[in-house]
C-alpha cells in the first residue's frame, strides 16, 4: 500500500470515527441514567448479580432510582470525557495532524478519562448493591465488589496509551529542543 493510499485510509477512517465518538460521548451518560431509572427492579438485581429480597419484594423507591442513576452516570461521564478526547484526536488525524502537542494531549486525556471511568465504576458497583438492598430487612443488605477481565483489560489498555502518549510528548519536546539548536 502506497503512502498516499495509507494516509487517505487514515483520513477517511478518522472522518468516520470522529462523529461516532462524539455521538457515543453524548449518548452514553443519557442511556446509562435512563437505564437505571427505567429498568425493572428485578432486572437490575440480575444485571448486578444480586438476588432480590427473601421476602420477594423488588420495588425501588424514587430516591433509590435517582441514586442509582447518579451512580451509573458518573462513570459514564468519565467515559464520555475519554470519548471526547478520542473525538478530538480523530478530528486532528483527519486534518493530517498526527504528532502535534495538541494531538498527543487529547490522546493522553482519552487514556486518563478512560482509566478514571473504570476506577469510578469499580467504586460505584458496590454502592449500587447497597442502594438496591436498602429496603431489605436487616441481614440481607449487600455490597458486591466485582473486578473482571474486562476491567483489567480496559485499565491495562488505558494505562498503556497513557504511557505511550507520554513517550510521544517527550519525543516531541526533544525534537523541538533539537530543532532550536540548529
Amino acid at each position: 500500500m502506497s503512502t498516499s493510499t495509507h494516509l487517505n485510509t487514515i483520513h477517511r477512517g478518522s472522518r468516520l470515527l470522529a462523529p461516532l465518538c462524539l455521538l457515543a460521548a453524548i449518548a452514553w451518560p443519557l442511556v446509562e441514567g435512563a437505564w437505571m431509572m427505567r429498568t425493572p427492579a428485578a432486572d437490575l438485581f440480575h444485571a448486578f448479580s444480586m438476588q432480590p429480597s427473601a421476602s420477594g419484594t423488588v420495588s425501588l423507591k424514587l430516591w433509590q432510582r435517582l441514586l442509582l442513576a447518579t451512580l451509573g452516570v458518573v462513570p459514564a461521564l468519565a467515559a464520555s470525557g475519554g470519548l471526547w478526547g478520542l473525538y478530538r484526536c480523530f478530528r486532528l488525524f483527519a486534518a493530517g495532524d498526527f504528532f502535534s502537542v495538541r494531538t498527543i494531549r487529547w490522546l493522553r486525556r482519552c487514556a486518563g478519562w478512560t482509566f478514571c471511568s473504570v476506577a469510578l465504576s469499580l467504586v460505584a458497583h458496590p454502592l449500587v448493591g447497597v442502594v438496591l438492598t436498602a429496603n431489605f430487612p436487616g441481614g440481607e443488605h449487600e455490597a458486591v465488589f466485582a473486578f473482571g477481565s474486562e476491567n483489567f483489560r480496559t485499565l491495562l489498555i488505558a494505562g498503556t496509551v497513557w504511557v505511550i502518549s507520554g513517550a510521544m510528548a517527550e519525543a516531541g519536546r526533544l525534537a523541538e529542543e533539537n530543532a532550536g539548536f540548529v
